[in-house]
């Protein structure tokens, strides 16, 4: 049954180089039998990568690619057969351009690893150079990165297996249910078996097996299990079975029955319950992949058998494709590739989504110009305003500026008055109190000097002597008292009255 493995990368280089340029795996000089790309060659693909990349300003995203592996059994491909790597390199371009159209994709079709089977490795660009389709029908322009239906593994998935029923007339979901074996087992486990290594499915198998001929009902056998280092788990309504267990390297293993990497339905619950108490021999089935070998021995016993064609080899994929090969008028110029005439793809509703993409895209540039003018227009309002606004601020700042000027200057000059209003009070007082220091003086010291001023006699008695004395220590205390009562003057006028000692002064 075809298998489908996708994972996202960063380094879209490393990931070419390991497709195309890698040495082959099993030795030889061939790394890949056929090559092909949608939207651009294997030697522009990632040049057109990138070109995507800046043209559409996205180089911000960390993951640049998508790695999808398609994988086929023998039994749908043989690897012996040049017609079914043809018919994979068919399958892998009609699903990139199907599921990846629009993104830039590659892919190299292979045989090279151990098993010898036939693979295809596509290689689909992050970030669309395209329009793209998506499978419910919506039409995405160019630039965006994948969409979650084109990079979940589940939903690839579903989309190949609905790409092979409608491309080939390959039912997979089908044939997969037709041959999953009870007792499945894995090509890596068989080379393994060969080495002559431990396997631990053969392991767990092994214990299974020996616990359910052993146990009388489902729940012995859970603790049969259980006492094996073994559990059981039931997930699920339909109780669905998981093992777990440490293999002998010490290895913690987790196994479960159904899907495709399981063990098989011959591990489930129904046929558990179904075979127990029964013998291991009837329980254990040759695996479905050992049937195999025996044409293979045949063809080697004949010498130089001749070829026969794929539709007689009992290939149900090949038989599908043959049929289709067979039912197309004319072939393209790869001959296994069903290729429809060109006149119906031109006038048939197929090539109807082209002129609709055109049209769609125009019109999301020009939704896209309009926008952009209407937001260049906003931007230039703003800016206006932002301008008016900063000048109204400015012309604010120089009326403020004005009027605390005006304050400062009307506040100088109202202190300025006030002060002169001091001055002039202070200097009023002055001379009040200087007006009457002169009037005490004519009024008090003048009898006294006048009485100082009369003839002495040449030799004055003792008491005259004391008189005066005392007069003059009533004039200096008078005159002192008087100045401190009156401070400094700080008026500057001419000096008036008698000379003193130093020459002409104030009193």
């Amino acid at each position: 049954m075809p298998g489908l493995w996708a994972s996202m990368t960063e380094n879209d280089y490393a990931l070419h180089t390991y497709n195309f340029d890698s040495p082959a795996h099993d030795g030889s000089s061939q790394r890949y039998v056929y090559s092909g790309g949608v939207g651009c060659t294997p030697h522009s693909w990632n040049r057109v990568l990138h070109r995507a990349r800046s043209d559409h300003g996205k180089q911000h995203l960390r993951v640049t690619a998508e790695h999808v592996i398609l994988s086929y059994s023998a039994d749908e491909a043989d690897p012996d057969d040049p017609d079914a790597g043809m018919m994979v390199s068919d399958d892998a371009e009609a699903f990139a351009e199907r599921v990846f159209d629009g993104h830039a994709s590659v892919f190299s079709v292979q045989k090279d690893g151990r098993s010898g089977l036939w693979h295809a490795h596509l290689e689909i660009a992050n970030v669309s150079h395209g329009p793209t389709r998506l499978h419910d029908g919506t039409v995405r322009p160019a630039g965006y990165a994948l969409h979650e239906s084109q990079r979940g593994v589940q939903a690839l998935r579903k989309a190949f297996d609905k790409f092979l029923l409608e491309h080939r007339g390959f039912d997979n979901v089908a044939h997969m249910e037709a041959h999953r074996g009870s007792d499945r087992t894995r090509p890596s486990d068989q080379l393994k078996r060969d080495a002559g290594r431990y396997v631990w499915v053969d392991d767990l198998k092994q214990r299974i097996n020996e616990h359910m001929a052993a146990a009388s009902d489902f729940e012995d056998f859970k603790l049969r299990m259980g006492a094996d280092n073994v559990t059981v788990y039931e997930r699920g309504q339909q109780g669905n079975l998981s093992y777990a267990f440490l293999d002998q390297d010490g290895k913690s293993r987790l196994a479960r029955a159904g899907g495709r990497q399981g063990l098989g339905t011959a591990y489930g619950r129904e046929e558990i319950v179904a075979r127990l108490g029964q013998p291991v021999a009837t329980v254990e089935q040759p695996p479905a992949q050992e049937a195999a070998p025996e044409p293979v021995v045949e063809q080697e016993a004949v010498p130089a058998p001749a070829p026969r064609p794929p539709s007689e080899r009992g290939n149900p994929v090949l038989d599908a494709f043959m049929r289709m090969m067979e039912s197309t008028p004319a072939p393209a110029p790869r001959a296994p590739a069903p290729a429809p005439e060109p006149e119906p793809v031109v006038e048939g509703p197929v090539a109807a989504p082209v002129p609709d993409f055109v049209a769609e895209e125009l019109a999301r540039r020009r939704r896209e110009a309009v926008e952009h003018q209407r937001k260049r227009r906003r931007r230039e309002e703003v800016e206006r305003e932002r301008e008016r606004r900063r000048r109204e601020a400015v012309e604010h700042q120089r009326k403020l500026r004005e009027g605390e000027e005006q304050l400062d200057a009307e506040f100088e000059r109202i202190a300025t008055q006030d002060d002169r209003k001091l001055r002039l009070e202070k200097y009023r007082r002055q001379r009040y109190r200087l007006e009457l220091l002169r009037l005490f003086l004519r009024e008090t010291l003048g009898p006294a000097a006048a009485n100082v001023a009369l003839p002495w006699p040449a030799e004055p008695s003792q008491g005259q002597k004391e008189r005066a004395d005392d007069l003059a220590e009533q004039f200096v205390e008078e005159w002192v008292k008087q100045g401190q009562l009156i401070g400094e003057s700080s008026v500057k006028r001419p000096a008036v009255g008698r000379e003193g000692p130093q020459g002409p002064g104030r009193w």
